[in-house]
């Protein structure tokens, strides 16, 4: 038993400043430049590939740019008066995160909401224990499914915390293939793996 907590400790220990990384060395600040002109800048001290893109309500792309190689930033000036007025999700995702932000565009010209910030999950699979670790930044609803051949096989309400750490006990189940999910809010992350 003592070797068990002693082992999930160390995991958890090990995992989260992984796990917040992404994220937290990801800056993205807009700022008006015109009335229906603005400028987004992208800092990425962790210099990793991203992707920038700006979707309608209906999640239309409006714009994306998808670095090829690891770049310290971006900037661009966007042009929004050829647009309805309306809400658009811009997002930067990088491995691990993304930063995304709401921009409505209205008579008055574009306003920004708060921007909210994600962390993907980490999943361990190893010696038939499914370790999950997951930064809930919105403090949303969380549940873990685990699916057999698109099967549900067992389910479980998580919780609102901030931190999430969980380990699942597979020993139990047939040999075959699984699919780990967890959503939390609108989000749905998943983990495949194979039971031999």
């Amino acid at each position: 038993m003592k070797t068990n907590i002693l082992f999930s400790f160390l995991i958890g220990a090990t995992l989260l400043p992984v796990l917040g990384f992404s994220s937290e060395n990801l800056n993205v600040s807009i700022r008006n430049v015109e009335s229906r002109k603005a400028v987004v800048e992208v800092t990425n001290k962790a210099e990793k590939a991203f992707e920038v893109t700006i979707v309608d309500e209906m999640g239309q792309s409006i714009y994306s740019h998808k670095t090829n190689e690891i770049k310290p930033g971006f900037n661009k000036k966007f042009d929004f008066s050829g647009l309805e007025k309306g809400e658009y999700r811009l997002s930067v995702k990088t491995d691990g995160g993304s930063k995304e932000q709401i921009i409505t565009i209205g008579a008055d010209g574009i306003t920004y909401g708060k921007e909210i910030t994600k962390s993907d999950p980490f999943f361990i699979y190893n010696n038939d224990r499914l370790t999950l670790s997951f930064i809930n930044h919105q403090n949303e609803m969380t549940k873990f499914f685990l699916y057999e051949n698109d099967e549900l096989v067992w389910e479980k309400d998580l919780n609102s915390a901030s931190l999430i750490k969980k380990g699942f006990d597979l020993s139990n189940l047939p040999r075959g293939q699984f699919k780990a999910v967890l959503t939390a809010g609108d989000e749905v992350y998943e983990y495949e793996l194979s039971r031999q």
